[in-house]
Parts: C-alpha cells; structure tokens; sequence
C-alpha cells in the first residue's frame, strides 16, 4: 500500500489545457499570388535565395520578358529625370517583342527622338546668331554713320557761317546776287547731308531695335518649344514606366524581400495557374528571425491559461514518440474573444494565445532532435495550468464525488 501511494505521488500528472498551435517566424512569410491566369515558366528552384526584386517565375504573355528587362535597363542608364543633359543616347532596338507595351514605347521613342534633334539641332540658337551677328554689323554701321554726321555737321555750320557772311557782303553791294546763290546752295546741300545721315542713323537704330525684339520672340519660342517637348517626353517616359509595372505586376512574380524561396506546390514549367492562385512564399533569412507559435485556446476553460505557463507542442509531421515534443512558455495572451464554426456546425469561442519557444531561433525537441523550420507548421499543444501528481488527482476526484453525494 505504501509503495502504490509513493508510486502514485513520483508519477506527474498535470492540469493542461489543450488546442491547435501554428508555427511561424516573427518575419512572417510572404505568399505571392498569380494575377492572370496562364501557363507559368519557372526561373527559380525550391529551397533557393532569392534577393529582393529578382524574377521567380513569369507566367506567359505576348511580350518576351528578356526584351522588357533590356528596355528596363535603357531606361535607367539614359536617366530621363535630368533633361538639361541626357546621360547617354536612349538605342533605338529593332524587332522587340513587348505586347501590350509595343505602343507606349513607340510612343516613348518618338517623343525622345523629337527632343533629341531639338536639342542638337540648335536651330533657334541659330537664329539668335544670325541676329546677334546682323546687330554687330548694324553697331559697327552705326558707328560709321556718327563719324559722318559729325563731319556733316561741321560742313553745315562752317557754310552757315559764311553764307550768313556773304549775306552781309550782299546788303553792301560788295558782291553780286549770283555769288551769294552760290554759297547759299552749298549751304543747303550741306543742310540735306545733315538731315539724310540723321535718317539713316534713325533707320539703323529701328533694325538694330528690331533684331533685339527677335531675338527675345526667338528666345521665347525656343523656351515654349522645350518646355513642350519635356512634357512631351515625361508624359510618355512615365506612361512608359507605368505600363512595364502594370506588365510585371500582372505576368512576373517578383520576391519581394530576401529571404528562401518556398513552393507552395509542387509545380512544373508551362503548368496553367490561375489568378489568385497562392504559388509561392518566401521566408526571410535576417538574423533577427525568430520562431513562435500561435494558438488558439478553447473560452472553456480559458481562466486557468496565464503567461509563464509551460507548454509542450507535438508537430504534426513529427510523432512525439519517435521525434518528441517541443517545449514553450505562454507569453501573452489576447483578452478579446473570436468565434468559430466546429465540424458539427456550432459556434466556438476562442482567445489567442502567444507561445513563446525554448529555442527560438530553431526547433529542438526534448529528444534533442532539430527539425527543420517550414512556415505554418501545424500541431497541438498542452499548456500546462496546474503541475499536479497522480495521487493529487485521485484526492480531488474522490473530495468531487464526496460533495455530490
């Protein structure tokens, strides 16, 4: 009798309360999703690292993805943001094959075509030239002009002087009236000379002022026309751009951190997908990574649950009894209650519940095996209420059917 109440004691038989535990990293995989249905070809392999941005797999469509990717790659290197001076000559290619793009990037390359010979041509900096030269030509004329005007002038006022002489020499009778005409007539075609170099000189001045006045329209014809053809061409270049994001968001999937590629299935080249279709995931490789699980835990019940409490978790693909269990710790728990609908078609209410790991950068059971992390592995899971003996036990049910009776 002693023996069978020390063996009853030295045997554990805890309190637990038991549900449904999913394991996942605290960098949660990312799935990728078909957007199109069609044949899939594959460009990378299960279990391989992917980078950020690079290509998993493209799922058939008119254009031919190499061809995408090259004008991607002239896109980047000509540097469209910067107008004032192109980095490099955007290469007219022949013979793409880009679907649903071939009219953006025709579109596209007329535009930067349009600009270009706008730019080398120079023909509005050509008619400033011309006009600039013209002025010069007109300013050294003009300079010509006020030399002779000045000698012109001197001629008028040296035959002003003497005819105003002869006048006097006149009204004395010293000389004849012929004499007099004489000097007068020179003194008006030095008067006409006088007059016709001030036209002149006028005349230069209203082309000289006409030339600026072209330069400026020509100056400003030139602004309007670049600024048009830069909106021109931003216009396309961004449509551009939008219709190859359009294209690789609805035929590419593209990893979107670094991390190891995942099929979720197991899938083969030219196979059909259908859009909404989960094919991939990828799980993060930082080191920071660290494993935990969730469960969710029955509302019955629910009050003996608290944080600290030990747990142990049986994976499904696992047996314990040939793999063992996994130990964890309860480290937070939900206070807000969701519902769910059972087999049978009631409703259950149950509470979420953080399960913090032993080892949480990997999964070591008690039998010290180490099984390979895969996202949302499946298991149950004992979370330990209360770490009572056999013969505690037998006490409380024998003090439970006292009370009933």
């Amino acid at each position: 009798m002693t023996l069978s109440v020390v063996i009853c004691w030295l045997i554990k038989y805890p309190d637990t309360i038991d549900g449904e535990i999913t394991i996942n990293s605290t960098n949660t995989p990312v799935r990728l999703v078909a957007t199109t249905n069609g044949q899939m070809t594959l460009l990378a392999k299960p279990s391989q690292s992917v980078q950020k941005g690079e290509i998993i797999a493209v799922i058939k469509n008119p254009a031919e993805l190499n061809d995408i990717l090259t004008i991607k790659k002239d896109l980047a290197n000509v540097k469209i943001q910067s107008l004032d001076r192109l980095s490099s000559r955007f290469p007219i290619r022949r013979d793409l094959v880009l679907g649903d793009i071939e009219f953006k990037y025709v579109a596209f390359l007329s535009s930067y075509n349009d600009f270009e010979n706008f730019r080398n041509n120079n023909l509005f900096d050509r008619q400033v030239e011309d006009s600039e030269a013209l002025i010069e030509e007109q300013n050294r004329s003009l300079s010509q002009k006020y030399e002779v005007k000045k000698t012109r002038t001197d001629a008028y006022i040296n035959s002003l002087g003497e005819l105003q002489g002869q006048g006097t020499l006149l009204n004395k009778k010293i000389i004849s009236k012929s004499q007099y005409e004489q000097v007068r007539a020179n003194h008006l075609r030095n008067q006409e000379n006088v007059d016709r170099i001030k036209d002149e000189i006028i005349s230069t001045q209203i082309q000289v002022k006409d030339l600026n006045n072209k330069i400026g329209q020509v100056e400003l014809q030139k602004q309007q026309k670049d600024s048009e053809l830069k909106v021109q061409l931003l216009a396309t270049y961004k449509e551009l751009i939008s219709n190859i994001a359009t294209w690789e968001q609805r035929y590419t999937i593209i990893a979107p951190i670094d991390g190891q590629l995942e099929f979720l299935q197991f899938w083969e080249n030219d196979q059909f997908v259908n859009a909404g279709q989960e094919l991939f995931s990828v799980v993060s490789n930082t080191s920071k990574n660290v494993l935990k699980g969730e469960v969710f835990i029955p509302a019955i019940g629910l009050g003996k649950v608290k944080t600290g409490q030990n747990a142990l978790i049986y994976l499904n693909d696992y047996p314990s009894n040939e793999y063992g269990n996994i130990e964890g710790i309860v480290s937070n728990l939900s206070n807000i209650s969701s519902t769910s609908r059972t087999a049978q078609g009631t409703v259950a209410y149950l509470n979420m519940a953080d399960i913090s790991l032993k080892y949480p950068k990997e999964l070591i059971t008690d039998h010290d095996n180490k099984i390979p992390f895969k996202p949302s592995m499946k298991g149950r899971i004992s979370i330990i209420t209360e770490d009572k003996r056999l013969l505690q036990r037998m006490f409380e049910s024998i003090r439970t059917l006292t009370k009933k009776h």
